[in-house]
C-alpha cells in the first residue's frame, strides 16, 4: 500500500499538539465557555476519525428486548396509575429542529427527483391542516410561496414544533400544542403537568407567542396547570471542524468556526433538570387525538416497568451500602442481573455490584423494523462486558453491516428515564457518557468540504453507561414527520 507522505506530515504538523492558539482565539473560546484543552481534544478526535463500536449482535425479543403479555401490560399500567400522582414527572422534548428539512423538496420543485413528492403535495394541499390558512390556488409556485415565504406562513423559517400538524372540526393544532394534549392522557391524576423543550434561542419569541395564546384554553380543556420551560443548546457544547487537509476551519473574520455539537449536546440540558421520572420523545412523533389513548397505554407500560425495576435496584443498592451480602441476596442479585442486563455476576464483589447498579436507568420502547430510519438496539462489548445500546448506522464499519441488516427493531425515541439515586440525589449525567462514541460528518462550508465533530448522540453514546431496558412497543405508537408529505398519513390527516 502506498503512503501519502506529504499528507501524513501535514497531519502531524497540524495535530493539536503542534497547533498554537492566538490570544484572540483564547478570548473567543472563553466567550463561548470552551477551554483550549477541550478544543484540542476535539481536534484529536477529528484526526482519529469515528471510533467503531464492538457490536456483538442485534438485540431481539428474548435476547435483550422484552415482549410483554397483555396481562403484564395491564399490570404495569395499573402500577403507574397507583404511584404516579406522588411523583415529580417531567416531559423532555428536543424541539430545536428547523422545519426547513420538512420542506426540502418544495424548495427545489423543478428537480425531477422531487416531482412525485411535489405533485402529491399540490394535489392534496387541502388535506393539510395548514391549508386553512392559505388562499387556494391552482398555481403551484403560488401555493408553495404561501406556505414557505415570510409573506405567507413562513414555515421555511419556523421550528418543526410550530408547524400546524392536525385539523379538527373547529380548530387546528401545531405539533407543540398536540404534545400537551397527548401528555394529559397519561397524567390524568396530576394537577400539574411539567414540560421542558430544548429550542433554538432565535425561536424563543415564536414559542412565547404561541404558548401565551394557547395556555388558557389548554389548561381549561385539560383541567390542570401546565408549566413550560425552555433551554438552549449551550455554546460550551459547540464543536470545531477541520478541512480535508487537516486544518482548523475558521470564519472569514478569522475566528474559529464553531458549530452546534448535535443532539448529544442536549445531555447537558437534561443534566440541569430535576424529576423522579423523565419522559423523552421527539417533537414530531405525535398523532391526532384519537390515537392518544393507545399511545398513553404504552407510555404507562414503559413507566410502570421502570418504576418496578428501579425499586428492585434501590433495594440492591441498600444491601450494598452495608458492605456485605448474604448468599441468598447474592443469588437474588445474580438472577435479577442475568434477566435484565444479561450480565453474570457469579462471585462478584459487593463493590462490583454497587458500581453496576449505581447509575441512571432508561427504559426504551423498541418498534419492529419496517424500513424506518433510526438507530437500533444492539448488544455491544465495552471492555469485556456486554451491554444494551442504541446504535446508529454510522457506527457500523463494513465488517459489521451484516449485523445491521439482521436487526429486527429500531429506536423510535420513546424513552423513560430515572436520573436519581436511591437517596434521591441526581446523578451527574456527564459521568455516564462514552466520550469515544462521537460522530464525524462531512459537510460543506463556503464551498469547501469540511469534517465536523458531533458529540456522542443523546440516546447513543450520551447514555452509553446507563442501565438500559428495551421493551417492544407496537408501530402504531410511532408517527414521525420527516417530510411535510408525512402529514398526509391517516394518523395526521384523519383521511
Amino acid at each position: 500500500m502506498l503512503i501519502d507522505c506529504k499528507k501524513v506530515l501535514s497531519l502531524i504538523f497540524l495535530s493539536p499538539s503542534n497547533m498554537t492558539f492566538s490570544e484572540k482565539d483564547q478570548i473567543y473560546l472563553k466567550s463561548k465557555k470552551l477551554s483550549q484543552k477541550e478544543v484540542e481534544t476535539q481536534l484529536e478526535q477529528l484526526h482519529q476519525g469515528t471510533q467503531m463500536l464492538h457490536i456483538k449482535r442485534p438485540a431481539t425479543v428474548d435476547d435483550g428486548i422484552v415482549r410483554l403479555s397483555g396481562e403484564e401490560q395491564f399490570y404495569y399500567v395499573n402500577l403507574f396509575d397507583r404511584v404516579a400522582n406522588g411523583m415529580e414527572i417531567l416531559r423532555f422534548t428536543p424541539a430545536s429542529g428547523a422545519a426547513s428539512r420538512m420542506f426540502k423538496h418544495l424548495m427545489d420543485p423543478e428537480n425531477p427527483k422531487n416531482k412525485a413528492l411535489v405533485d402529491e403535495f399540490i394535489s392534496r394541499i387541502g388535506d393539510f391542516a395548514f391549508s386553512d390558512l392559505i388562499i387556494k390556488s391552482s398555481d403551484k409556485q403560488r401555493v408553495i410561496s404561501q406556505v414557505l415565504s415570510e409573506e405567507g406562513l413562513n414555515y421555511e423559517q419556523l421550528p418543526k414544533a410550530l408547524i400546524h400538524f392536525h385539523r379538527y372540526d373547529d380548530h387546528i393544532r401545531t405539533a407543540f400544542e398536540e404534545q400537551f394534549v397527548e401528555a394529559s392522557n397519561y397524567a390524568l391524576q396530576q394537577a400539574q403537568l411539567n414540560f421542558h423543550f430544548t429550542i433554538s434561542e432565535d425561536h424563543q419569541p415564536e414559542y412565547d407567542r404561541t404558548w401565551s395564546s394557547i395556555k388558557p384554553l389548554l389548561e381549561k380543556m385539560l383541567g390542570c396547570n401546565i408549566t413550560v420551560n425552555y433551554s438552549y443548546q449551550h455554546s460550551s457544547t459547540d464543536t470545531v471542524s477541520i478541512s480535508t487537509d487537516g486544518k482548523l476551519v475558521r470564519q472569514e473574520s478569522g475566528e474559529i468556526l464553531l458549530r452546534p455539537g448535535g443532539h448529544g449536546a442536549l445531555i447537558s440540558n437534561l443534566n440541569q433538570l430535576e424529576a423522579d421520572i423523565v419522559f423523552m420523545k421527539n417533537i414530531d412523533n405525535v398523532a391526532r387525538e384519537e390515537y392518544h389513548e393507545e399511545v398513553m397505554q404504552y407510555k404507562k407500560v414503559l413507566a410502570g416497568y421502570l418504576i418496578e425495576y428501579r425499586e428492585q435496584v434501590y433495594e440492591i443498592l441498600s444491601w450494598c451500602e452495608t458492605g456485605f451480602m448474604t448468599d441468598k441476596q447474592k443469588e437474588i442479585v445474580r438472577d435479577f442481573t442475568l434477566k435484565h442486563l444479561g450480565v453474570d455476576l457469579k462471585n462478584a464483589s459487593v463493590d462490583k455490584i454497587n458500581k453496576l447498579y449505581d447509575r441512571p436507568i432508561r427504559v426504551c420502547g423498541m418498534v419492529r423494523n419496517e424500513g424506518k430510519a433510526g438507530g437500533g438496539p444492539f448488544w455491544v462489548d465495552y471492555k469485556g462486558m456486554e451491554s444494551l445500546q442504541i446504535v446508529e448506522a454510522a457506527q457500523f464499519d463494513d465488517s459489521q453491516k451484516e449485523l445491521l441488516e439482521k436487526s429486527t427493531h429500531f429506536n423510535p425515541v420513546d424513552i423513560i428515564c430515572s436520573v436519581r439515586d436511591h437517596h434521591g440525589k441526581k446523578y451527574n449525567l456527564h459521568d455516564y457518557i462514552d466520550q469515544s462514541a462521537y460522530f464525524i460528518a462531512d459537510k460543506s462550508y463556503q464551498g469547501q468540504e469540511i469534517k465536523v465533530l458531533e458529540r456522542p448522540g443523546l440516546w447513543n453514546g450520551g447514555m452509553a453507561h446507563w442501565n438500559t431496558i428495551f421493551i417492544e412497543v407496537p408501530v402504531e405508537t410511532f408517527f414521525p414527520v420527516k417530510t411535510v408529505n408525512d402529514l398526509l398519513q391517516v394518523a395526521h390527516s384523519g383521511i
